[in-house]
C-alpha cells in the first residue's frame, strides 16, 4: 500500500464521516481514529483490543484470501461427497421410494380447536 501512496479508510456507519485511517501521512506508517466525536473511544475500546488481541492470540499462520477460499472448495467437496454417501443410504434402505403427498393440509383433520 505504501509503494503505490494508497490510504485505507474507514468511515462511520453512523454519520458516514472517515474514522479509521492507515497511511504513511509525515513517513510514520500510521494507524489512527480520526473522528472528530469518537477517536479517543475508538481507539481504546475498538482498535487497540483488535490488535491486541490479534497480537497475543497470533498463531504464526496468516489466513490468506486464496487460503480461505481453498477451504471452502474443500468444505464444499465434502458436502457434495456426503450428500452422495446420504443418497445412496437412502435407496438402500428403500426410502426413495417413497412419494411425498400432495396435499398434506387435505388430509388434517383436527380433533380439537380452542
Amino acid at each position: 500500500m505504501n509503494e503505490e501512496k494508497v490510504r485505507i479508510r474507514l468511515y462511520s456507519t453512523e454519520d458516514n464521516k472517515l474514522w479509521f485511517e492507515i497511511d504513511n501521512s509525515f513517513n510514520l506508517n500510521e494507524a489512527e481514529t480520526v473522528h472528530k466525536e469518537t477517536a479517543q473511544q475508538d481507539m481504546q475500546n475498538i482498535v487497540q483490543p483488535f490488535f491486541n488481541d490479534l497480537r497475543d492470540n497470533f498463531s504464526g499462520d496468516v489466513p490468506t484470501v486464496s487460503k480461505i477460499l481453498g477451504l471452502i472448495t474443500n468444505l464444499t467437496e465434502q458436502s457434495l461427497e456426503t450428500a452422495k454417501d446420504l443418497n445412496a443410504v437412502v435407496k438402500l434402505m428403500g426410502l426413495s421410494n417413497t412419494e411425498p403427498k400432495e396435499n398434506i393440509e387435505d388430509d388434517f383433520e383436527a380433533d380439537y380447536f380452542g
